[in-house]
């Protein structure tokens, strides 16, 4: 098999893994909604056109035009993919994917929102008052994101032109950190965002820098073990007992 045929499978592979979490995030509230909808349903008129057919072409036609981008982008530059390129890929016409997206760039921060609202929950089922201590299970959430769709997330991160989009992905996750540390550690606001900004850039750098391969072949657990001990340090610091710079050099 060939690089590229190996990379456009790394890279459906990713994708179908982002849509499936997101999925199984969503269907825990679909089925609450769902309860409450089934009387309703039964009373439906026979022969009326039941509006969750068309839910599920339009569904369909929507994940073969993502899959359609997604196999471009392991193709070419996102600058250079079009609305042809891509209904041609997914065997649709520019119709319907002008009844989903009203752009490229509208698909694509279709796919960005997915991957950030999947990442967010896995930081949010494992975020708690242990994080500065203990920053483990956050970081093996993360990594565990990045593995899984390392293709996906490698392509993202080499294109320039699709800088505008991973800025947002990379906030999210920023935002979350701030958040939750601005609300445990009140009392000194410019200290604790100072923290939040050390730790998220910290991570989201060292993450980048170790898919791009710049560690060599560092394994992603020594590279969690390290930043552990980073994020710990700056526990010491939201307690005011040192500064940032004392933190990492103990």
């Amino acid at each position: 098999m060939s690089e590229d045929a190996v990379s456009i499978a790394g890279l459906e592979r990713s994708f179908a893994a982002v849509r499936s979490a997101a999925r199984s995030h969503a269907d825990g509230g679909a089925r609450v909604a769902a309860s409450g909808a089934g009387a309703a349903r039964a009373g439906e008129v026979a022969g009326k056109p039941r509006p969750r057919a068309r839910n599920r072409n339009a569904e369909r036609s929507i994940r073969l035009l993502e899959e359609a981008f997604v196999q471009l982008l392991a193709e070419k530059p996102y600058d250079k993919i079009t609305v042809t390129d891509v209904t041609r890929r997914a065997d649709l016409n520019r119709g319907t994917f002008y009844a989903h997206f009203s752009s490229i760039e509208a698909l694509m921060n279709q796919l960005m929102d997915s991957l950030a609202e999947t990442l967010s929950n896995l930081v949010e089922q494992v975020m708690d008052l242990s994080f500065v201590e203990d920053p483990m299970p956050v970081l093996q959430q993360i990594s565990g994101f990045i593995q899984d769709n390392r293709d996906l997330v490698q392509k993202l991160m080499e294109s320039q032109s699709l800088s505008a989009f991973t800025g947002p992905l990379k906030g999210r996750v920023r935002s979350q950190i701030k958040d939750f540390l601005v609300r445990q550690y009140a009392d000194n606001a410019a200290r604790t965002l100072m923290v939040a900004d050390y730790i998220s850039s910290g991570l989201l750098g060292t993450y980048s820098s170790w898919i791009n391969g710049e560690y060599g072949d560092i394994g992603i657990d020594e590279i969690n073990a390290g930043l552990a001990g980073l994020v710990s340090g700056a526990s010491k610091v939201l307690a005011g007992e040192c500064g940032v710079v004392d933190a990492v050099v103990r």
